[in-house]
């Protein structure tokens, strides 16, 4: 059993329509809204990696949240709270994962959720425990 950490896309369906339908906000009103159509988006091939992940040194990214048991959070939330590198490497968990995590892949999690955050409203994050 692994610490699994994932981002995906949270699409509702309308109660008035019953189509599948997001949340966003409109560019030239600034709004929120249902969306219908869903986004012609392709994740790019440097990100996908953090689509569906298994580790340990994730608990150092989701430790604010799980103070209050929280275990979904959507991805503005999430960068909101994203730990600094030092923070990171200082963390106790950081030695037993040095090995594979660096400030390299620190910065490209981050990059990644900022592309995510870039595309709408409705990306979460989730995790395990």
């Amino acid at each position: 059993m692994g610490f699994d950490f994932a981002i995906h896309l949270s699409v509702s369906i309308c109660d008035e329509t019953g189509k599948p339908c997001y949340y966003a906000r409109d560019p030239e009103t600034k709004r929120f809204g249902k969306v219908y159509a869903l986004p012609d988006i392709v994740v790019p091939e440097e990100h996908r990696r953090f689509l569906k992940q298994r580790g340990g040194i994730y608990h150092i990214y989701t430790e604010y949240f799980n103070q209050y048991d929280i275990y979904e959070v959507d991805i503005h939330t999430f960068l909101r709270q994203f730990p600094k590198w030092e923070t990171v490497k200082e963390h106790d968990l950081y030695s037993s994962h040095e090995d594979y995590w660096n400030e390299d892949e620190h910065a490209a999690l981050l990059g990644a959720l900022h592309w995510f955050a870039l595309q709408g409203e409705s990306y979460i994050v989730s995790w395990s425990y």
